[in-house]
Formats: structure tokens, C-alpha cells, sequence
């Protein structure tokens, strides 16, 4: 009996301690259901990966710092592809670079006067190839950006526009950005552009200028004014100086196929404007001055940024 007794004692405190020992493969087992358990309140989501597309170049000396102008009719289209034809990429603002405007003086040479009091500027996304001409009829965007001298007023001239929640997806064969010069009110039209003569003799009256039959006389010299001549509703007409409109930014390239910009201008004067690609436009100035800097081709400060999904 007593015997018995010990015994059944014994075998507990001997379960006892083996109870309080660890069971490796007890605890394995349960290490691996929760390993594995979803907790569903838990969100995990991938910080996406940001990039910033801008064309090639450099900016060199004082003509590619007073920029290109925007004057009313004005255009220029920057093309830009995505980086992975296999990814998708989302647009989420467009960066713009204003440029230094002309001096009034020269004691103002090198100040910045990035900031404009005349003119407005139109920017939108349009479809289309690095060799092809921009459709600048098609908007990406729902509505086209409005760059005013109220809100231009960004440090080192970038100004951005968040356009991320209208989902513009980056096409496969790239899209442009097309700035556009516009007059300074909505109701105004644009006219046409005017230069002035005066005699520096402080008397006779300034006259525009005729290039082909001018009427200086030999060893004579002019003071010239620029104006963009804009018709009011009213039917009067009003003179804005073109050093008070905004200019865009661009940077030098060193050979043609950097060259991701185009322009709308006629190629001959007096012809109706079309879009030309910058090589194009600047073909005639390196002919004749292969060596000049600013006969180099260029490309315009009109960035996009985009989100890799």
C-alpha cells in the first residue's frame, strides 16, 4: 500500500518537473501559427517612388539667364518619356522655371526680376513622340493651368502645380508640356508685336520701325522700344512693354539629340506659325557662328513629376 502510495507520489512531482521543462517543438508549432497570422487591422502600403523628368542642359552666362519670352501667341512644348516603357507612371505636378526678364538698366544686369506684371501663361499635357509635333489640341488635364503675376512669385522661379489627384497616367510613347503666352486680361487681344525709334535729339516723337526701309541717317543713332500692341474691348488700343511680360528658363545642350524642345513661330516672316522643333530654329545661327554659345540648341525648364506604381 504504501509502496503504491510513493510511487503515484513520486510519478507527480516527477510529471511536475517535467511539465515546467520547455517542449521545443510545442512552441515551435505555435511560433509558427502566428508567424503566419493576418492581422486584419494592420495596413501596409509601399512608400511609391517618386521621379522627376526634366530634359538635359545647362544654364551659360547672361542670354540663357534672361530666358525666352512669353509674349500673347507664344508657344513652347517640352517632350517628355517615361523612364521604363514596362511601368506605369502617374503624374503628379508640373514644375516650371521662369527666367530672369531684361534689365531696364545697366545697373540692373545682374538682378533677378523673375516676377512679371504683363501677361499670363497657359500650361497643359498633350500626347505625342520626341519626333513629331506636339498635338497641342488634346489636354491631358482636365483644364488647362493658369500661371498669373499673382502667383509667380516662388524663389529661384520654380513654380509647381500639383495635379496628382486628376490620375494622368504618363503614356507609353511620352507626352509634352506646352506653355503659352497670353495677354494680361482675358477681354484683351492680342494685336501685334511693335518697335519703336527715337532720335536721341529729345524732340522728335518715337516711330516704328521699318527693317526694310529704315530712316536713320548715316552715323545717327536711336533709342528702340519694344511693345506688344494688345486690342481692349472698348476697341482702344493699349501698349504693354515686352520687358514686362515673363520669360521661361532654358538650358544649352551640347549636341542635337539632347534636344527634347520645339517653338511655334513661322519659319518665314510674315507666314503662319507652326510648330518647329529647336534644332530647326537654331540650324540658320550655327551655320553662321558655329562657335557662339548662344547658337547652341536649348532646352526649356518645363519638369514633370511622376509616381511609379
Amino acid at each position: 500500500m504504501s509502496r503504491s502510495v510513493l510511487s503515484a507520489h513520486g510519478a507527480f512531482l516527477l510529471s511536475g518537473l517535467l511539465s515546467s521543462l520547455p517542449v521545443f517543438g510545442q512552441i515551435s508549432q505555435v511560433d509558427s501559427v502566428l508567424l503566419h497570422r493576418t492581422l486584419p487591422e494592420v495596413a501596409v502600403r509601399i512608400h511609391p517612388k517618386a521621379r522627376l523628368l526634366s530634359a538635359p542642359g545647362e544654364t551659360r552666362g547672361l542670354y540663357t539667364s534672361f530666358g525666352h519670352e512669353l509674349l500673347p501667341t507664344s508657344r513652347v512644348a517640352v517632350w517628355h518619356g517615361p523612364p521604363d516603357s514596362t511601368r506605369t507612371y502617374l503624374v503628379r505636378a508640373v514644375r516650371v522655371r521662369l527666367g530672369s526678364r531684361m534689365p531696364e538698366k545697366a545697373s540692373g544686369l545682374f538682378e533677378t526680376r523673375r516676377n512679371f506684371q504683363e501677361g499670363r501663361v497657359h500650361l497643359w499635357l498633350s500626347p505625342g513622340t520626341r519626333a513629331q509635333a506636339p498635338e497641342a489640341a488634346q489636354n491631358l488635364l482636365a483644364q488647362k493651368l493658369l500661371l498669373t503675376p499673382d502667383n509667380a512669385g516662388e524663389k529661384k522661379g520654380w513654380l509647381r502645380f500639383d495635379v496628382a489627384a486628376q490620375r494622368v497616367v504618363v503614356p507609353a510613347q511620352g507626352l509634352f508640356i506646352i506653355a503659352e503666352g497670353l495677354t494680361t486680361q482675358p477681354q484683351e487681344t492680342y494685336v501685334r508685336r511693335r518697335i519703336l525709334v527715337r532720335p536721341l535729339d529729345g524732340q522728335t516723337p518715337p516711330e516704328d520701325l521699318d527693317l526694310h526701309h529704315p530712316k536713320l541717317k548715316k552715323g545717327e543713332s536711336v533709342r528702340t522700344y519694344s511693345y506688344v500692341e494688345v486690342s481692349q474691348p472698348s476697341g482702344s488700343q493699349r501698349l504693354a512693354a515686352t520687358g514686362l511680360f515673363p520669360t521661361l528658363a532654358f538650358r544649352m545642350v551640347e549636341g542635337s539629340g539632347q534636344c527634347q524642345s520645339w517653338v511655334w513661330r513661322p519659319l518665314v516672316v510674315n507666314q503662319p506659325a507652326r510648330w518647329m522643333p529647336v534644332t530647326e530654329v537654331q540650324a540658320g545661327l550655327r551655320k553662321r557662328e558655329p562657335k557662339a554659345t548662344y547658337a547652341l540648341d536649348y532646352n526649356f525648364d518645363l519638369e514633370l513629376e511622376v509616381e511609379e506604381l
